[in-house]
């Protein structure tokens, strides 16, 4: 995974508000940036396994490459989907409490056997991040700028203060990851569980 700076955010968001304090200003784009991948879930990592065994534990993001490449710098935000390939080829959705639990975020251990295990998880940057995804700084940056703004102009002890500027940003960046959110949700469809729809019955 590819990734940039926090730095590299602060020209957009000191743009929006002045403030002098870079501590404050990269904690703010690092909480923005939680939040956006969290309801957009626009950053996603894939793993691919021959086989699992029964009672196998597996730490889906802390022990993958794409952690590593970004300096360890991620985490687990939600676990999207599991799949698992039969003798015959067919795609086959794993059942969380059927084929494994799922112990946290990032952990699960798995129930039953298969073969050819996909498993997908939507990232965030970790506590203390010094580096976000790429993505993030390559197509929203401005919706990170204004999640900051608005996390700063929300603060009641200090003097930039003003809750009015707050709402108005905040508005922005609920549009921002809203909008970033549907565009994941038509580019990558494969990441979602399909949801079972129930059978009509007749009643006689």
């Amino acid at each position: 995974m590819k990734v940039v700076a926090v730095s590299e955010f602060l020209p957009a968001v000191r743009r929006l508000i002045n403030i002098p304090f870079v501590p404050l200003l990269e904690d703010a784009i690092v909480e923005s940036a939680r939040t956006f991948c969290r309801e957009s879930k626009i950053v996603f990592i894939s793993r691919s396994f021959d086989s699992v065994l029964t009672e196998q534990h597996i730490s889906v993001v802390e022990s993958s490459s794409d952690n590593r490449l970004s300096g360890l710098n991620i985490k687990a935000s939600n676990l999207e989907r599991i799949t698992a390939q039969t003798t015959n080829g067919e795609v086959l959705d794993l059942e969380p409490e059927v084929n494994y639990h799922q112990l946290s975020r990032d952990r699960l251990t798995f129930i039953t056997a298969h073969s050819n295990v996909t498993i997908i998880s939507t990232v965030e940057p970790t506590n203390g991040a010094t580096k976000l995804p790429q993505v993030l700084y390559e197509d929203y940056l401005r919706a990170i700028a204004h999640g900051a703004v608005a996390i700063l102009y929300a603060q009641p002890d200090k003097d930039w203060f003003n809750p009015d500027m707050a709402g108005y940003y905040e508005r922005l960046f609920v549009e921002g990851y809203r909008e970033s959110a549907r565009f994941r949700l038509d580019a990558s469809p494969q990441i979602t569980r399909p949801v079972k729809r129930a059978r009509n019955r007749e009643f006689f």
